[in-house]
């Protein structure tokens, strides 16, 4: 059964990709061992100072990284007054030094695409709860993931029911980890 829910990956309906995404991420054999608790915003940080920074997808952090980067320029599919629209893809990021992806480019199926456009120089982030921590990735340019491994499914079920966010859901049986690519 999982794995057939996993195929609504590919759908182009975006409630299906997202529930075709969580039953991979489900589904994933996951290596504890492999995992850290490093903070996405401070690896970003760290990474990115005096850096041409670029963000697919906003960010609570965005600010705290715009201070400390060299540029800092955010891709969005629906563009805010400070970000440049997705199709600017092709001509920023060949030029960036550090890419933070949101794991959402997967449920939109355009991570491939923004995947080829990075340098192979970049240090390349893919972050967010929708994130599969799964270490093919790297073999893609990725260097570093940032996700959620869902650790008491009773609480989680409880807020989901009760229409709460990721920050809620995070609070109450979800843990954040991390997947550095190993050299």
């Amino acid at each position: 059964m999982g794995k057939e829910i996993a195929t609504f990956a590919m759908a182009d309906n975006p409630t299906l990709a997202s529930i075709g995404v969580a039953a991979i991420n489900a589904l994933l054999h996951h290596d504890p061992s492999s995992w850290n608790e490093a903070n996405a915003e401070d690896v970003l940080a760290a990474k990115g100072v005096g850096k041409n920074v670029v963000f697919i997808g906003r960010f609570h952090f965005i600010e705290h990284i715009r201070h400390i980067a060299k540029n800092l320029v955010i891709l969005e599919q629906n563009p805010g007054a400070d970000d440049l629209p997705a199709e600017s893809a092709p001509i920023i990021l060949p030029q960036a030094e550090v890419i933070a992806i949101t794991g959402m480019t997967i449920v939109n199926h355009t991570l491939g695409e923004l995947l080829e456009l990075c340098s192979p120089n970049a240090f390349v982030m893919v972050l967010g709860p929708s994130t599969p921590l799964s270490t093919v990735l790297f073999k893609y340019g990725v260097d570093h993931l940032s996700g959620a491994i869902v650790t008491d499914i009773n609480p989680v079920l409880k807020v989901i029911q009760q229409g709460g966010n990721f920050h809620q859901v995070r609070r109450n049986g979800v843990r954040l980890v991390n997947i550095n690519k190993l050299e």
